[in-house]
Order: C-alpha cells, then structure tokens, then sequence
C-alpha cells in the first residue's frame, strides 16, 4: 500500500531526528555548550517536513477517509491521533521559545528545551508505535481498494506540491543529524 508505505518511511527520517533531539538534550542537561544550528535545524524538520508535509497527510486525507469510512474522531483513533498533533505543535512552540532564551543567554533556557524536547520525543516515539501498530492496520481493514487508490493519489498530489528535492533534503538532514547528534 503506497500511502501507509510513504508515511512509515517519512516515520524513519522522523525517528532520525528524535535520535538527534535526543543527544542534543543530553548535551543540555549536562549544561554543555550546543550551537544554535542543530536545535535550529531540528524544530525546523519538525514544523516543515514531520508536520508540514507528513501531518498534513494525515489531516487532511487519511483521518478524513477514515472518518468517512465509519470511524469516530470523538472517542476515535482519529481524535487521539489529532490531539497529539496539536501537544506536539505545542511542545515544539516551547522548544523554539527556549532556543530563542538560549540563544540570547537567558539562564535556565537550555534545561527548559531540553524538557520540552524530552516530553516531544516521548510523545512522538508513541505516537509513531500507535500509528503504525494500530491506525495503519486497521486502515488496511477499514478502506476499500478504490478508497485506497483515493489516498494514494491525494499523497502523490501532496508529494507533488512538496517537492522531491525538499523531501530529499529532509531526509538528507535527518541522517546528518542523527550521525552528528545522535545517542
């Protein structure tokens, strides 16, 4: 299934970058000096390609599909998966917050970060099983084959509007990331 293949590929460059956002609040915590170019790096292949384009699939086309299809959004998979899109957004809101303390010598912005970033992976590393555990599957179940081909299409147009060389930059980021700030 080319849409659900799309998404749990774009999980890896994602799990990537948690690598990465993992080492960087490491260095944090142990109040070792970080450049503001990775962290920067990280929030922006977070708002840009895990949300921008990767969410944006999913709001927009998959949990509408499934919605269609019979399945809630109060009480659904849909619901959660939506509220912890929006935790995200926020713990990602408070990274870039910190970032901008740290930056400017605030005391204390790069511990605040480092938490912000902490409850981030925790919430996206779940978040990522639960998809791909649970919501995928029971897609698979769930969708007809002509909804399907609907999805895999509305993902290409996506994909189109995104652009290869920006998707292949992401993914390019996400390894030089993970290899130079991964645990």
């Amino acid at each position: 299934m080319r849409a659900l293949e799309q998404l749990k590929n774009e999980h890896r460059s994602i799990e990537r970058v948690l690598q990465a956002l993992g080492g960087l609040c490491r260095r944090l915590e142990a109040e070792e000096a970080v450049p503001a170019e990775p962290l920067g790096q990280v929030i922006e292949f977070i708002r840009s390609y895990a949300d921008g384009c990767h969410h944006d699939k999913e709001e927009k086309h998959l949990f509408p599909l499934l919605e269609r299809s019979g399945l809630p959004r109060e009480g659904g998979p849909t619901g959660v998966m939506l509220r912890e899109h929006e935790m995200g957004r926020e713990l990602v809101r408070e990274m870039d917050a910190a970032r901008a303390a740290l930056q400017s010598g605030e005391a204390g912005a790069g511990r605040r970060f480092a938490v912000a970033g902490r409850g981030f992976i925790d919430l996206l590393t779940a978040h990522i099983h639960k998809e791909e555990t649970v919501l995928f599957p029971m897609t698979e179940r769930v969708l007809d084959a002509s909804a399907l081909g609907d999805l895999d299409a509305a993902f290409g147009r996506v994909q189109e509007e995104f652009g290869e060389a920006t998707h292949t930059r992401y993914r390019e980021m996400s390894r030089a990331l993970m290899r130079e700030w991964g645990d």
